[in-house]
């Protein structure tokens, strides 16, 4: 959400980006999606596995939506939070992508695929920067004041596990345009829909000059 948010403009917001934010609850989850949420349990599970074998007494636990005082403005909702006597306090963000269900991450990266989330760099493994789960993540991390996030890429024939820490520069330009996109396109929305009652009128018009044109 809030790449979508810092890629429009307050001035003329996209709909489709005012309704994502304030009417989430009219979202629509598509097969793709469906079949992701479904295989997070199996994914969390590997997940856990492996890491509790390399991380003293790692904790994870659900968390719900969070909200950080410092900016109330933004929220988030990691999969899950994390611990550990090791590594302190982390969130947990795990992907089961449908287009690569049945490749590995090797596979997937040998097909230099531009939508794929990660990339091989001289220091292994990383989540590109460019994607729009680098928001999400940067996200999650400064609102629940972790220190790392874990994103979790799993498949039918691999997982991927890679820690992201914080990107404060990233994150300080990322959360003026939030704080801006607050201000001025959502508490007018959730006032008065001053956009999305102006995108109907739009709409109305357009319609009724068209009919006017064809009778």
């Amino acid at each position: 959400m809030m790449h979508a948010v810092c890629a429009t403009t307050v001035e003329k917001p996209a709909i489709t980006v005012v309704n994502r934010v304030c009417y989430p609850v009219s979202s629509v989850y598509y097969v793709q999606t469906t079949w992701g949420l479904e295989r997070e349990q199996d994914a969390r599970h590997a997940y856990t596995q492996k890491m509790s074998a390399c991380h003293k007494n790692l904790q994870v636990r659900m968390c719900g939506f969070l909200v950080n005082t410092a900016f109330p403005e933004v929220g988030a909702s990691p999969g899950r939070l994390t611990t550990c006597e090791c590594c302190g306090k982390g969130c947990l963000e795990i992907k089961c992508p449908f287009k690569y269900s049945s490749d590995s991450i090797q596979q997937t990266l040998d097909e230099h695929d531009k939508d794929f989330c990660l990339e091989l760099t001289a220091n292994g493994l990383n989540l590109k920067k460019t994607h729009h789960f680098h928001s999400q993540v940067q996200t999650q991390v400064f609102v629940a004041n972790a220190k790392h996030c874990d994103l979790v890429v799993w498949t039918q024939k691999d997982m991927a596990v890679v820690r992201i820490f914080p990107d404060v520069h990233f994150w300080e330009s990322r959360l003026k345009k939030a704080q801006e996109f607050f201000q001025k396109v959502c508490l007018p929305e959730l006032v008065g829909k001053h956009f999305s009652m102006r995108n109907a009128a739009t709409f109305f018009f357009l319609v009724s000059s068209f009919l006017s044109e064809v009778h």
